[in-house]
């Protein structure tokens, strides 16, 4: 009787409860309203409305129709304040009765300068104009549609300063990104990546010399699941970072929920790519012809000369039809195969995504998934990616918030060979058009030799499956119910794991050893990492605001390496290693680990006194116990000359903004183990197992380090119409680690020491315009950066200790990979007496950097003579500028600008009612590039490649020829290394053209749709540039951190960029 007693009176309790509730809330009013554009006549959905009542916040979303409404809110009067993005915020007061509705409607304004935009800083946000250092942004809803490959390509054309390259056309390649220049020499010079508060692992991690092309850790990353990106370029911005901010910071930002309706998007696309151009190769009669007039010349010279002369067989036992011989038993006569086609193919790709987005006030997600083909313009290359996205943001209480970003991909590539490893490599150098692809009696020609592409590639399984996952999560206390409001403390932890599983696969027939091989390959990369933070912001009197942070960061990274291979296999379905007769096996392990302080101080005096300070001490597993930790202050000014009584108000200068920064970053991107001294395995004696020293310890190896100056100008005209920044900025790069030779009693080489040095100093501008404003729109972004980069200390090595692809070197007084090569004359128009100079055999006089333009100053002998030089014979500069007849690479000298002097892009966008065009064209001007692969495709028919037909029928022919070209021949080397393969590498490339078309929001509204939008992108459709090649464009295969740095305007046998069109369709609901 008791327990039913109770329970009667918790009902009525309750009743009681929901009856004064009920009144309560018949007694509040209601704040309804509709927000609209400017003219009142397009709704606006998707508009923040927000209230604060007793000190919380009470809240609503307006609709597709652009209606909101905010219940329960009790009688009294209120500020109301309206904010959406790219729209300036709006604040009304509005006073609400008991039980009555209080209307508040908004005509929101385009907010052209976006002065309040929330811009991703290291560990926080911060306004647009309070920004004391460069910071360069890219919205990802600038290019939503463009079907870029990897993320990075996001940032080509788009920010000053930033030059992207991407390796080549085909799925997973590698992309370089430099943030105002190349800043070490056998260190990392790409920036450091940190999505969503968690350092990426980049790099490559596949295996590289069977395809001459390294894999991308970062394509894994879905480019649209990509909400915003800040690029950090100067020490203001990025040492906040410390030891791994000198080569710049990209803090990359996923898309989030917000609170409102849920929003569906299914986004469709289908293309195709091919090469974006193909230089015209010779067919097999133009070869044969090439070849034969070599002969012919070298049979005239032997003659002048007196020398006998024997006319060369075409290799491989084929016939050669212009020699007058008779044809043997046995010989194959010549085939006309065009190898190219037979390799390349025109690529697809197929794109289907699916997100959703929404949540309450407390609890807001995103959601989203896609599912990504695609095959490259080479057959046996081709890529699918499947990623799915979780991103949850929850409000447990008004002070504390809680959160977690979940990401999981999966991307599986089958690699092909190219450049000199095979593929379209041999297709346009050694599998001569001559050569068939299969015999008479229908087996593959020279399947062993490597001139038959077709059966490599027929041949050759490689297969690389990439299994990431990104997440992260976090805690965020607020203090303003213990009384201390600003004060905030912020938990952030999160993993980076990627699983790389490679399978490789050769069939016997094409190995000289006749035996097939197999390797599996697995390698696991864990990078964790965890974030602390206490946040404070003020302001005291009326003139002062103050934002103080200090923080902790922890990282730590393992990887994991094992392979297994076998070789001789029973036949070619069985491609474990387990069933190959002969097995082998290996395996590694490294890691790393960094742990971080910092802290940062913003004050702000009278809304245009800007003061920031930030430094940083990190301490690394890399480096020596004598220089193990590093710090790195830095210190940022700014004045909004705007806020001035001067200048406010004025109606044609909006902002005008003067800032200026200086502060030291560091760089760590080096192996792990160089501090150690390390042994191998595997030196045996006498049948015993042993081991052997591989590198000495080394205690003071330290950080390379960063000093950056940067001065800049923000600006705004017209409220915003037009708008840009402008900046100066050097960097001095010191502490660089170069190996250096040590006596050979050590029982080594060399060691690795903190010795070198590079400055770059360069200036940026950036210029936005909003040419056309109405129902025809018309904006344009344009920016350029000019750079120069020069080496102020090798360490006094010579040009050859430090080396790069293509003949680059480190050299002081100049770029960084600039060209150490021989200098071309001319050709020899005819047989003459030329006076020419030459060394004396004990002349050993070689390029001093120091005297570049006074060589013949330095002791050694020189012999000044008249010799018979025949024509279509070239000649060389020596060392002294002197003509000579003789090819000595003692001759060598600088050359060349291998880096442009001015990179930049332009964005027009043109809107008029429901179309919409968006044209993008990014440029490189001024640098060189050396195309290791022309001195044998070019003029060099005795090399026995087939060659490039532009460049070759501009060759000597006959006496009297005024050619760029020399003389065919089968017998002399033309391999050799001359500035004629020196070229003009400027390009301008349109980078983007997409036209779409959005249906009528009335239309839409009658079928249940808030957003139909089909469209149409041609990517790289234009390219112009002098440069005869491929594509000027160009990253050739790199090995490590040296050969990225000093081989930026390399190419040989590079593939191109693709060239493709895409077609979409876009649906929300």
């Amino acid at each position: 009787m008791q327990r039913f007693t109770t329970f009667l009176r918790y009902c009525a309790a309750l009743v009681l409860a929901l009856g004064m509730t009920s009144a309560l809330a018949l007694a509040n009013g209601r704040i309804v309203g509709k927000a609209t554009d400017d003219d009142g006549n397009a709704p606006l959905g998707g508009v923040s409305i927000k209230i604060k009542v007793a000190g919380k916040v009470l809240g609503a979303f307006t609709g597709k129709d652009g209606s909101y409404e905010i219940r329960n809110v009790p009688a009294g009067t209120y500020e109301v304040t309206a904010a959406y993005i790219g729209f300036k915020s709006q604040t009304k007061k509005v006073t609400v009765d008991e039980g009555a509705d209080a209307k508040v409607d908004f005509k929101m304004q385009l907010d052209l300068l976006l002065l309040e935009e929330a811009v991703v800083i290291g560990y926080g946000t911060k306004t647009r104009k309070d920004l004391t250092g460069s910071i360069a942004s890219i919205d990802a809803k600038e290019i939503k549609d463009a079907p870029l490959p990897s993320f990075e390509q996001m940032l080509q054309g788009r920010a000053a300063g930033v030059q992207v390259i991407a390796s080549n056309g085909l799925p997973g390649s590698p992309v370089t990104v430099r943030v105002r220049g190349t800043g070490s020499i056998t260190a990392s010079s790409d920036p450091l990546y940190i999505i969503d508060g968690v350092p990426m692992t980049t790099g490559s991690f596949g295996t590289n010399f069977r395809t001459a092309t390294e894999t991308n850790a970062l394509a894994d990353l879905n480019p649209n699941d990509i909400e915003s990106m800040e690029i950090l370029k100067d020490a203001d911005a990025a040492a906040i970072y410390g030891a791994r901010g000198a080569n710049g910071v990209v803090l990359i930002t996923t898309k989030r929920g917000q609170a409102g309706t849920t929003k569906f998007n299914i986004n469709i696309m289908s293309g195709f790519n091919q090469v974006s151009n193909r230089p015209a190769l010779y067919d097999g009669p133009g070869w044969l012809k090439l070849w034969n007039e070599g002969a012919t010349n070298d049979s005239i010279v032997a003659r002048k000369e007196g020398r006998s002369y024997t006319r060369p067989n075409l290799p491989y036992n084929i016939y050669d039809p212009t020699s007058g011989r008779a044809k043997r038993a046995g010989q194959i006569d010549p085939a006309n195969t065009n190898w190219l086609d037979q390799v390349l193919q025109v690529g697809r790709m197929n794109q289907v995504e699916v997100n959703a987005s929404g949540g309450t006030e407390k609890t807001r997600f995103y959601a989203g998934a896609t599912y990504r083909t695609e095959t490259g313009y080479q057959k046996k290359t081709d890529g699918e990616r499947i990623s799915g996205r979780l991103n949850v943001d929850h409000n447990a209480t008004d002070d504390f918030t809680i959160g977690f970003n979940t990401n999981v991909t999966r991307f599986t590539t089958n690699r092909g060979p190219v450049a000199w490893s095979g593929g379209m490599g041999s297709a346009q150098s050694n599998s001569l058009p001559i050569f068939p692809i299969f015999t008479t009696a229908g087996e593959y020609f020279q399947p062993t030799a490597g001139v038959n592409p077709v059966v490599q590639i027929d041949n050759f399984n490689f297969t690389q499956v990439n299994t990431r996952l990104l997440a992260n999560g976090y805690g965020e206390l607020r203090f303003n119910g213990l009384g201390i409001p600003g004060l905030a403390l912020r938990l952030e932890a999160g993993i980076d794991k990627a699983d790389i599983a490679e399978s490789f696969f050769q069939n016997a027939i094409v190995r000289s050893d006749g035996q097939a091989y197999g390797e599996k390959r697995n390698v696991s990369v864990i990078n964790w990492n965890t974030n602390t933070t206490l946040n404070y912001q003020t302001k005291f009197g009326s003139e002062h605001s103050l934002t103080a942070l200090v923080g902790m960061s922890v990282n730590r990274s393992d990887e994991l390496d094992v392979t297994a291979g076998g070789r001789d296999f029973p036949n070619p379905y069985f491609t474990n290693p387990q069933a190959a007769a002969v097995k082998t096996g290996n395996s590694f392990e490294t890691a790393y680990s960094f742990i971080g302080y910092f802290a940062r101080l913003d004050y702000k005096f009278m809304d245009k006194y800007l003061v920031k300070v930030s430094v940083r001490r990190d301490a690394s597993s890399r480096f020596g116990s004598d220089t193990r930790f590093g710090t790195f202050p830095a210190v940022g000014l700014g004045w909004l000359l705007t806020e001035e009584e001067f200048l406010k108000n004025n109606e044609t200068l909006s902002l005008l903004k003067l800032r200026a920064s200086y502060g030291l970053s560091g760089n760590a991107e080096i192996p792990n183990f160089e501090r150690f001294g390390t042994y191998y395995a595997g030196a045996n004696y006498n049948g015993q197992a042993g081991i052997g020293p591989a590198r000495l310890p080394n205690t003071t190896l330290g950080w390379e380090q960063a000093a950056m100056l940067d001065v800049g100008l923000d600006f705004a005209f017209w409220q915003g119409r037009l708008s840009g920044t402008m900046a100066f900025y050097t960097k001095n790069s010191t502490n660089l680690l170069l190996n250096l030779s040590i006596p050979s009693s050590t029982g080594f080489g060399s060691i690795l020491q903190n010795v070198g040095s590079i400055n770059n100093t360069g200036f940026e501008v950036s210029l936005s315009s909003k040419n056309l404003v109405g129902e025809f729109e018309w904006s344009t972004d344009l920016n350029m950066a000019f750079n120069r980069n020069v080496v102020l200390n090798n360490a006094g090595l010579p040009p050859d200790a430090v080396g790069g692809p293509g003949e680059t070197r480190l050299l002081p007084g100049y770029p960084i990979g600039t060209f150490f090569i021989n200098r071309f004359a001319y050709v020899q128009k005819s047989d003459g007496m030329v006076s020419v100079q030459r060394r004396s055999s004990d002349n050993q006089t070689a390029f001093d950097p120091n005297k570049p333009n006074n060589q013949s100053n330095v002791s050694g002998r020189w012999i000044d003579t008249m010799v018979t030089v025949r024509g279509g014979s070239a000649l060389y500069y020596n060392l002294n500028g002197k003509l000579t007849d003789v090819y000595d690479t003692k001759d060598r000298v600088a050359l060349g600008q291998p880096y442009p002097t001015v990179v930049g892009g332009m964005t027009n966008i043109f809107r008029y009612k429901g179309f919409d065009l968006t044209v993008l064209v990014n440029f490189s001007v001024g640098n060189s590039l050396y195309d290791d692969a022309a001195k044998r495709q070019v003029g060099a028919v005795s090399f026995r490649w087939n060659q490039r037909v532009n460049e070759t029928e501009m060759r000597w022919k006959k006496d009297g020829d005024d050619a760029s070209v020399p003389r065919l021949s089968l017998t002399e080397n033309r391999d050799i290394n001359i500035d004629r393969w020196l070229y003009d590498g400027s390009f301008v490339r349109v980078r983007q053209i997409t036209l779409g078309y959005r249906l009528p929001q009335s239309l839409l509204e009658s079928i249940g749709l808030t957003n139909v939008r089909i469209y149409a992108t041609a990517s790289n459709p234009f390219t112009f540039t002098k440069y005869p090649g491929w594509d000027p464009e160009v990253q050739r295969d790199q090995y490590g951190a040296q050969g990225a740095n000093l081989g930026a305007s390399v190419t040989y046998l590079t593939p191109p960029q693709a060239q493709g069109f895409t077609f979409g369709l876009n649906v929300g609901f």
